[in-house]
């Protein structure tokens, strides 16, 4: 009869019920994990789509409206485009056109030739500054290179910070 009991006996006993629960919690843990730094990446990797349309969108208002266009960082969240109009000056005076904000964690940052507080295009779409503007997560950026007298617009992205 004892026999008859224990070969009848079908489904998990508590036990193996509390191990297989801890084995699925430990994978949730670990893929909970991973999704918020690929959810991070995929943020960064949109907000720095958007930098690098607001950039040429900067760059089409100088062509079209016949003016030089500043982008001017400020606060490390901002990238302000300002219509300098005809100066050649400081890039963040002027009338702001157009803003472009990032959401805490990410920062922008400015890097720009000859102390100049932002960086510019002149009336042809050419950059009148050398530097870069850079979008930085917690391991990674995307950096746009600006090179005085060309229109071409460098990207690169990798791991690290903008420094």
């Amino acid at each position: 009869l004892f026999m008859n009991f224990i070969e009848r006996k079908k489904g998990f006993n508590l036990v193996e019920l509390l191990i297989i629960i801890t084995v699925l919690l430990i994978l949730s843990g670990i893929g909970f994990y991973h999704f918020g730094s690929v959810y991070k990446r995929e943020e960064l990797k949109k907000y720095a789509g958007i930098l690098e349309y607001f950039i040429k969108e900067a760059r089409m208002y100088a062509i079209q409206k016949s003016v030089n266009v500043g982008l001017c960082v400020s606060d490390n969240q901002t990238v302000q485009m300002i219509n300098m109009n005809t100066q050649r000056g400081d890039p963040c005076s002027g009338e702001i056109v157009k803003k472009f904000s990032v959401e805490p964690p990410f920062i922008i940052k400015k890097s720009v030739a000859l102390n100049r507080n932002g960086l510019a295009f002149d009336p042809r779409g050419t950059a009148i500054y050398s530097g870069n503007i850079c979008i930085q997560g917690n391991d990674y950026y995307y950096k746009f290179i600006f090179s005085t007298g060309r229109a071409f617009i460098r990207k690169e992205s990798a791991s690290g910070t903008c420094d």
